[in-house]
């Protein structure tokens, strides 16, 4: 950085990009909403079935499809809002970079700064 200019804190740097732990996260590494839609499919095709007085795996083409579908589908919706958030994030993060006086650090405010003084009535 040239002289006279300011850098954001590190506060923010940590608010936005949070340091990696090497921690996996669980929901992320074992969500499959292809496996999920297939036993979603599975599960709500035969209990249609069962309800209908047909036997219970009569039509699970179309159920196993339709679940798999609509599981596909939904992955595709979340991975569309978790990419517009990061993107709102990174926008908002590289405005912050650029103008660092209008983001100065935070206060540490105490604990002990929102308690009153303990007063005894006897």
């Amino acid at each position: 950085m040239e002289d006279g200019e300011k850098k954001l804190d590190k506060y923010y740097y940590d608010l936005y990009f949070p340091p990696l732990t090497g921690e996996e996260n669980f929901t992320n590494s074992t969500v499959n909403y292809a496996g999920w839609g297939f036993l979603g499919g599975l599960s709500t095709g035969a209990y249609r079935s069962v309800m209908r007085g047909r036997p219970p795996l009569a039509g699970w083409p179309l159920s196993l499809l339709m679940g798999v579908g609509l599981a596909v589908a939904a992955d595709a919706y979340r991975r569309g809002l978790l990419a517009y958030k990061e993107y709102t994030v990174r926008r908002a993060f590289y405005y912050m970079t650029l103008h660092p006086e209008d983001f100065p650090p935070p206060e540490r405010i105490k604990f002990a700064d929102y308690w009153d003084t303990w007063e005894t009535n006897r």
